[in-house]
């Protein structure tokens, strides 16, 4: 297919280096109830916010999208299998921030495969945004406990926890994000209550 081959298999090629994402979730919980809860209290709106995180993480977003389109396309060209309107299709999607369901691939994002990570950090960023009114230790720990549990079930059931790349395990992504998101910010509740 036209993107076999391309995708990194972490548990292997990486060892357990996937497990910087559930750090990367952890940190932005724990940064963003950090700055953000004030700026929400003091009228920051879900449009505000959401167009700062954007800004925050496009200009990367979109040098990686660039430089891994012009890779793929040499070593596609390379190999003899190229499609200009499957990659066309594919960058088109994922300037938006948008998965790219392509035929032969099974990746959310097949260009950029990390992208995913920051399209699931989007998706917890607005859940955030969304219920931070709502946000006390009980509710937190609640959280916890149940993305938690379904998290560990989708670790069980597909013996992997690098869950959210692909289209099969994008739901156990999303609660991997969410669970190790709501941990950063269980953290600086803890910490701005004084307990850390």
């Amino acid at each position: 297919g036209l993107f076999a081959g391309y995708s990194v298999d972490s548990t292997n090629s990486l060892g357990d280096g996937y497990l910087s994402v559930d750090l990367f979730f952890a940190l932005s919980g724990f940064v963003l109830a950090h700055i953000y809860i004030q700026r929400f209290r003091d009228g920051m709106s879900i449009i505000d916010f959401m167009r700062v995180r954007i800004i925050r993480f496009y200009p990367l977003y979109f040098l990686g999208l660039v430089v891994g389109s012009i890779l793929l396309a040499i070593n596609l060209r390379r190999l003899g299998s190229f499609a200009i309107e499957d990659l066309a299709r594919a960058f088109a999607l994922e300037a938006f921030f948008l998965p790219a369901k392509l035929e032969n691939s099974n990746q959310l994002f097949p260009i950029n495969n990390v992208s995913w990570s920051l399209f699931v950090e989007l998706i917890t960023n607005l859940i955030f945004v969304m219920v931070w009114k709502k946000i006390n230790r009980m509710a937190l720990v609640g959280v916890l406990v149940v993305s938690g549990l379904i998290f560990f079930a989708y670790i069980f059931f597909n013996q992997a926890a690098s869950l959210g790349n692909t289209w099969e395990t994008l739901v156990g992504g999303l609660f991997r994000a969410l669970f190790s998101f709501c941990y950063g910010v269980y953290i600086n509740h803890l910490y701005r209550a004084g307990m850390l």
